[in-house]
């Protein structure tokens, strides 16, 4: 999508860095601010966390292999 707008180089790896990171803790302080339970935000977090590990690499390696057809 981002190659159908014609974005490249240095604007492309950082829009599709920041799409394969993590979900940011502020979910966690809006579900505070609201006064529900923190538990399901903070096991998402956590979980987003880990497998951002695991999706940041192999996203940049699709985008690699798109890249270059």
């Amino acid at each position: 999508m981002l190659l159908g707008f014609g974005i490249s180089g240095t604007a492309f790896s950082v829009l599709l860095l920041m799409s394969a990171c993590p979900v940011a803790s502020l979910g966690v302080l809006f579900t505070l601010q609201a006064k529900g339970n923190t538990d399901p935000a903070v096991t998402l977090m956590g979980l987003s966390t880990v497998f951002s590990l695991v999706t940041i690499p192999l996203v940049f390696e699709i985008a690699g292999i798109v890249i270059h057809l």
